[in-house]
């Protein structure tokens, strides 16, 4: 795994590549540009294998918790068996495309986190709860918004 994924620039655990989620380590880190396979070395001959991640110096007393964290998560993160790089899709657990995952996806609305308490649960009076709550979702056609729907008018 990993001969040409970066292990610091790409993103290959967690939404984050490890130089985002780890900024002071990867500022002591010796080699930037490592691949993920280049930072993983084999213990004995029953084919076990350990992160190898070399720094250019001892981490500082004020750094020592970033590493400790770092270490943990990529302890947590070794890969369990060698292969090639592949993509992963993550809306399936198995990790392979298909359509229907691809379909369901589209097909679903984004949450939307609604201010419902900040507009109804107030001491205003119903016709200000009402009319705020409609220019929330964009019901009110005030200008802005006839524009974006190709409305012209001269102020």
């Amino acid at each position: 795994m990993g001969d040409k994924v970066k292990f610091w620039t790409d993103r290959w655990r967690g939404d984050l590549p490890v130089h985002l989620s780890f900024p002071i380590v990867y500022g002591i880190a010796s080699n930037r540009e490592a691949s993920v396979v280049s930072s993983l070395e084999r213990l004995g001959i029953e084919a076990q294998r350990s992160w190898n991640v070399r720094l250019l110096r001892e981490p500082n007393d004020w750094e020592w918790g970033e590493v400790d964290e770092f270490l943990r998560t990529l302890g947590s993160n070794l890969p369990q068996f060698e292969h090639g790089d592949r993509m992963r899709w993550k809306l399936l657990k198995k990790g392979d495309f298909d359509i229907r995952s691809f379909y369901n996806k589209l097909r679903s609305p984004l949450p939307s986190i609604f201010p419902w308490k900040g507009i109804w649960k107030v001491k205003a009076p119903s016709c200000v709860s009402f009319f705020v709550w409609t220019a929330t979702w964009e019901k009110i056609l005030a200008g802005d918004i006839l524009r974006g729907r190709g409305f012209d008018f001269v102020d």
